[in-house]
């Protein structure tokens, strides 16, 4: 009798199967080998299919394989195994001129999956701007969705990440969800709108459009806190990036105790290495003052259970990008706005010279998401246990970090977070997502990093 012939659907399918057997823990990668290894005969006989499907599911093979490997997994005898195994079948393959196993197919061609992103942020320009980053980097980085956060500007007005996705021409828009503004304050640093007050920009959003619904991608069905959680059991290995106060995180662990299980790595925009801050109070940094609760929540809840990334305020003011980056900007939506925040830091610059020794224009969230995607860049880095100060008159939201270790513990929760101290500034400027911005060349020459801010403080 004729074997059934597999559909383009059902090869599809199973390899999404296959993809889920695969363990996030190197010492179970032997039995998740053997399984593709049986599945020789399927990939013989469904060869031509899975060309047409362009290998787009056995690329998280790859990716998951790699990831081990690069995280230190490779002296364990399962992955020495998985090692030789791959360099045998890759040589045999190249001489038959096609490949047997679709995995090694994906070896040999070095593809990379998608980073899955979900942004929570307060809309401000420069959250903006790396969201600008990350849409240029549309082949390496997938955002899945939007949270929006009270901070810079009310909830009322989300559409800043709306003109921004507009303002991209990406198709198609991530959804986007709101949090709430209830019990939150706001200081309208980027002016009511988000962007500095440039409501005459194009793209033009208006309010009215979107409650008669014209915008599908503002989402009403969950809140912010919500959609985390949907979205972290959605998606295996979700990457976080929060670039607002971390309200959003904190209630949506105030739902869900079990949220951190399902998170591949969280990078924060936040808290501060040394007590120098940008809040009402001066000890704390704006994102952690502004919810201090939920920032003492978010760390003490995800530690141990996974290295959260912090980039520091101290860390941004240290590593400053020239005045040449939004005046050589050619996309005028993004330079307008890029303008009124490049003004407005030189502003607070002039204030606070006597703290600050650094020059040029901060970029706070921006440089978390550059970090997210680039780590290579991290020159140093910290690792200690943190907490985040609920209590103090004057320091509530202070990043509090335990530098040596004490007879009994700070915490009482252990881990350590990720806290860069460093920058290869000479990097920077040359990665790829910063053509985004429409950059001329001699935009790209110069990123200031101050190391005698840090020196002093040391």
């Amino acid at each position: 009798m004729k074997e059934k012939e597999l559909s383009h659907h059902e090869i599809l399918n199973k390899w999404i199967d296959l993809d889920s057997m695969i363990p996030k823990k190197c010492s179970d990668a032997h039995t998740m080998w053997k399984k593709i290894v049986e599945e020789k005969d399927f990939c013989e006989k469904s060869w031509d299919e899975q060309m047409r499907i362009k290998n787009e599911k056995a690329s998280i093979l790859f990716t998951k394989y790699n990831d081990l490997w690069e995280k230190g997994y490779q002296d364990s005898y399962p992955c020495k195994q998985m090692q030789n195994f791959c360099a045998r079948r890759t040589v045999q393959c190249r001489k038959k001129s096609k490949m047997i196993i679709l995995p090694i197919l994906l070896f040999a061609a070095h593809a990379q999956e998608k980073r899955k992103v979900l942004i929570d942020c307060d809309p401000g320009i420069d959250d903006g701007l790396a969201i600008q980053y990350l849409l240029h980097l549309n082949s390496s980085v997938e955002i899945i969705a939007i949270t929006i956060v009270d901070g810079n500007t009310k909830t009322a007005f989300y559409m800043p990440a709306l003109r921004l996705f507009k303002n991209s021409g990406i198709e198609p828009i991530p959804p986007i969800y709101l949090g709430t503004d209830k019990n939150t304050q706001s200081d309208d640093w980027y002016g009511k709108d988000g962007f500095g007050e440039r409501q005459d920009l194009e793209p033009i959003i208006f309010k009215e459009e979107i409650e008669a619904g014209k915008h599908r991608e503002i989402k009403t069905d969950k809140t912010a806190a919500e959609a985390i959680i949907h979205f972290t059991k959605a998606i295996p290995e979700l990457t976080i990036l929060a670039l607002g106060p971390l309200t959003n995180l904190g209630r949506a662990l105030e739902i869900d105790k079990m949220l951190p299980e399902r998170v591949e790595q969280l990078t924060i925009m936040g808290g501060n290495l040394y007590g120098t801050g940008n809040s009402p109070g001066q000890a704390a940094e704006y994102n952690f003052w502004f919810d201090y609760f939920a920032a003492e929540k978010v760390i003490s809840s995800f530690l141990p259970k996974l290295t959260p990334r912090i980039v520091t305020f101290e860390l941004a003011t240290s590593h400053t990008f020239p005045n040449s980056f939004w005046e050589n900007m050619e996309d005028q939506f993004i330079k307008e706005i890029s303008k009124f925040d490049a003004e407005r830091n030189f502003d607070e610059r002039e204030k606070f010279n006597e703290f600050d020794s650094a020059s040029g224009w901060t970029i706070c969230d921006l440089l978390a998401a550059i970090l997210m995607t680039n780590p290579e860049t991290i020159q140093e880095n910290w690792k200690h246990p943190v907490g985040v100060e609920t209590q103090g008159k004057y320091t509530k939201g202070f990043l509090a970090i335990e530098r040596f270790k004490l007879p009994t513990d700070m915490f009482n929760y252990s881990g350590n977070a990720e806290l860069p101290t460093t920058l290869k500034a000479e990097d920077i400027m040359e990665l790829p997502g910063l053509e985004a911005f429409g950059l001329k060349s001699s935009a790209k020459t110069a990123f200031y990093s101050f190391s005698i801010f840090l020196a002093l403080i040391l």
